[in-house]
């Protein structure tokens, strides 16, 4: 038991605790003047899904036209 707690100590301190807070953020929101709030609300996640995930497809336009 006392060759594996400092491993995991490190684990969760370095890897853990910023997923975690990764985690916490992604639910705030960002207002102009404003700066952070923390709503805990979705927002965030639908906006993810609207604009078709990581893809950005809300934002692709055909060759040669502008985006719109």
């Amino acid at each position: 038991m006392a060759v594996t707690l400092p491993p995991l100590v490190w684990v969760g301190a370095f890897l853990l605790t910023p997923y975690l807070l990764m985690f916490c953020y992604s639910f705030w929101s960002v207002f102009v003047g404003a700066g952070y709030r923390s709503p805990l609300g979705l927002d965030n996640y639908r906006e993810l899904l609207r604009v078709g995930g990581f893809t950005g497809k809300r934002y692709s336009a055909p060759c040669g036209s502008a985006p719109g």
